[in-house]
């Protein structure tokens, strides 16, 4: 018995075409003609790329030197504006995990409409706000006019204390600042927060003395005026008082003392280093950055240093990453090597990782890697300013008016699932053995950190 079929496409492809092998052609290709247009219909009002701004000098010249009066820069502004609406969720691995959309676009279109009420620094702190609430510690926009305070700052839990500065205020190394401008310090840092793209509070803590230092963050945050002055209300513990300090440029910035070479506070000026300690028998080694050296590739500096250790009879080895923020993780690997092997030839000897607010991004994969090829190595330090599972592969978009760059991620990465090893950190890694350095230390040139890895 036939089935019977109903409607017009059946009647007309199934009873019409099965005598007539041409009109069942034409119909197929009717239909395929009309799958076709649906494709071309979602890829040009969903799919198709922008078309792209050329990017032309003299208008980011306009752009940064004009204020809100000038309509051209109003204009330029919030093309940016509605490019970065545009683009970042389509570049970004998945933009919508902490902002729904819905809040991304409001956000931005409130930003839009407000730009002739705003000044550059506040524009731009206003989309740095949009952008920090994404979640996302590697997803960020770069804004510096190049103005910054002679000072360097450091957090040692919640205070806020000077450790650097030019010749003319080194009596405040040690201060604490209270206030600026008035504002107190708490205020001034939840507000410098909103602007830092972070995953969790080390993180946001090795972020915060550099946005201090930064006078065009405080303006657009409306702590400080137009002329760039730092109202700073300091205390000893004992005393209290206040000191106006003047922003320089870059070029013209005095020398500020505070060790350029300081694992302590997260700084590094070499690549990578080691010392022997031939009274502790131990290899202490600083791997600073997930970069090759350009004078001194990392294969050939293992080598050597692996030697140097075996001839010194080593029986610890330290690897300092405090102040490693990352860069390409495949760097570590002849380092990992030779710690197997050395692991397989010397089981007994006694592994030591420091890590702290700074360890970070490929930072994260030399933790995991060292863990993995040492199974009985010890963490020590701070909670780390990665997270265990957090997105990555950075790649880089211009804003075409202003000229910024936007730091954006591409591929998510889960430590917690790609290692055997696993750390009971949530959102970041902790520590097996947690020391944080002290003020009282700091001051008196002790590296807590480094003292409790070599008591280990």
């Amino acid at each position: 018995m036939k089935k019977k079929r109903s409607g017009f496409l059946a009647k007309s492809f199934y009873g019409a075409t099965s005598s007539n092998p041409r009109r069942k052609w034409k119909w197929a290709l009717l239909l395929a003609l009309l799958a076709a247009a649906l494709l071309c219909a979602v890829w040009y009002f969903f799919l198709r790329p922008e078309a792209e701004i050329p990017f032309d000098e003299s208008i980011r010249a306009l752009v940064l030197t004009s204020g809100p009066e000038n309509a051209d820069r109003n204009r330029y502004l919030r093309e940016d504006i509605a490019y970065l609406e545009k683009q970042l969720p389509r570049r970004h691995k998945n933009l919508y995990a902490h902002l729904t959309q819905k809040e991304y676009k409001e956000r931005l279109a409130s930003l839009s409409r407000r730009v002739p009420e705003l000044t550059n620094a506040q524009v731009f702190v206003e989309l740095s706000k949009v952008i920090a609430a994404l979640g996302d510690g590697h997803t960020n926009i770069s804004y510096w006019d190049g103005y910054r305070y002679p000072l360097a700052f450091w957090l040692f839990g919640e205070d806020v204390v000077i450790i650097g500065t030019d010749a003319a205020h080194e009596g405040l190394v040690g201060a604490r600042v209270t206030a600026v401008n008035g504002m107190p310090i708490e205020d001034v840092l939840g507000k410098l927060s909103e602007i830092i793209s972070y995953e969790n509070e080390s993180w946001r803590m090795y972020q915060l003395p550099s946005a201090l230092a930064a006078p065009v963050y405080l303006q657009g945050l409306g702590i400080i005026g137009a002329d760039r002055l730092a109202e700073l209300t300091l205390t000893d513990g004992t005393e209290t008082w206040t000191v106006r300090v003047p922003a320089y440029h870059s070029a013209e910035m005095p020398e500020i003392s505070v060790p350029a070479n300081d694992p302590r506070i997260a700084r590094a000026s070499t690549h990578y280093e080691y010392q022997l300690l031939p009274e502790e028998s131990t290899l202490y080694f600083r791997y600073n950055t997930c970069a090759e050296a350009p004078d001194l590739p990392f294969a050939p500096f293992v080598e050597n240093m692996m030697q140097q250790a075996r001839d010194a009879g080593v029986e610890r080895i330290i690897v300092d990453l405090r102040a490693n923020t990352g860069g390409d993780s495949r760097v570590f690997a002849p380092f990992i090597a030779a710690l197997r092997v050395w692991m397989v030839d010397k089981p007994e000897t006694a592994v030591r990782v420091l890590v702290g607010r700074a360890t970070f991004s490929s930072g994260m994969f030399a933790v995991y890697h060292i863990k993995e090829a040492a199974p009985g190595a010890i963490a020590i330090g701070e909670p780390t300013g990665g997270a265990i599972d957090a997105y990555g592969e950075v790649q880089t978009m211009t804003l075409p008016r202003s000229g910024l760059p936007v730091y954006y991620s591409t591929k998510y990465f889960e430590f917690s699932k790609s290692f055997a090893y696993k750390n009971p950190g949530t959102n970041t890694f902790l520590p097996d053995v947690p020391i944080t350095q002290s003020l009282q230390g700091y001051l008196a040139g002790e590296d807590e950190a480094l003292a409790a890895a070599l008591a280990q």
